[in-house]
């Protein structure tokens, strides 16, 4: 079992906390809050809080990626031809793989 040891020190601290007081805002600290408050308010909303701005940002952004994707697929587009992998490899990195004979 745990016991209570009262040491001065511990005596001490105990007389310290019994003589605190509850701290007290400054005067008109809440009118002062309120008018910060307020001020903000009256600024507006940001850009993100606007729901037509967002969505049309959105829509943007998603024919932009849209447009991206189809142009990436009709770039990598490749004629279907006969050619081994390896004579693509060499067309690819210019390497003449031509027979000496």
């Amino acid at each position: 079992m745990k016991q209570n040891v009262h040491t001065p020190l511990t005596d001490e601290y105990l007389q310290a906390l019994e003589g605190m007081q509850a701290a007290e805002p400054d005067h008109f600290f809440y009118t002062r809050l309120r008018a910060r408050m307020e001020a903000a308010q009256k600024t507006g909303s940001s850009f993100l809080l606007k729901p037509v701005l967002a969505i049309a940002a959105l829509a943007v952004v998603l024919l932009l990626n849209t447009m991206a994707i189809i142009q990436q697929k009709e770039t990598n587009k490749q004629p279907l031809h006969n050619t081994s992998p390896v004579e693509d490899f060499n067309k690819e990195f210019d390497i003449n793989t031509g027979t000496n004979y």
